[in-house]
């Protein structure tokens, strides 16, 4: 039984069944072509890349695409062609956190560009949470206006300040438009 079971596993293995067969590439650029008809994406006019979430991919994007080659010829078929993963140029509003100490006061100083090439309205306010060794220490909300226009490249900086901290190890995260920034910093 035991040779039975060997002599199985060594035909699939020469038979290509373990996936050896297949190549892994990068393919990077922007995406010049989307068609969602067929689920097809075009890198530089490179492709088509057949993928099947297409919804946070826009053309003009810069991507890398890691994709897995299932055809041993080489031949550029995209019902061959696997996306592994996909990595995307940050777009839309990005935020950071500076940490500033002065005294018993720290401040937790955010920013949020709009990094994209259009106009961003952010309706709401920014919420925080003070975490203290892994613990909530402090959440709430930091009222902006009602809404705020942001345009391409424009910068929205505010800040938090937190008085007579204890010893320990911190984080701030701040939530503005469902963007999330995070800093990590220590009271002696």
């Amino acid at each position: 039984m035991y040779n039975y079971l060997l002599a199985i596993l060594l035909i699939m293995l020469l038979a290509g069944c373990s996936g050896a067969r297949g190549e892994e590439f990068e393919l990077s650029g922007k995406i010049t072509e989307i068609d969602k008809a067929n689920h097809y994406v075009y890198v530089d006019k490179q492709g088509p890349i057949k993928v099947k979430d297409y919804d946070e991919l826009e053309v003009g994007q810069q991507v890398t695409f890691v994709l897995y080659s299932t055809d041993p010829d080489d031949v550029w078929d995209p019902e061959k062609i696997k996306v592994k993963s996909v990595e995307m140029e940050e777009r839309g509003l990005q935020g950071s956190i500076a940490i500033e100490h002065e005294g018993p006061h720290t401040t937790a100083i955010y920013t949020f560009i709009n990094s994209s090439d259009e106009q961003i309205t952010v309706i709401g306010g920014a919420r925080y949470i003070l975490m203290k060794d892994d613990q909530v220490a402090e959440k709430g909300s930091v009222p902006i206006k009602d809404y705020l226009d942001l345009q391409p490249g424009e910068e929205y900086i505010d800040k938090k300040t937190f008085s007579n901290l204890q010893a320990g190890s911190y984080t701030v995260q701040v939530e503005w438009n469902q963007v999330v920034a995070t800093s990590a910093f220590e009271i002696e």
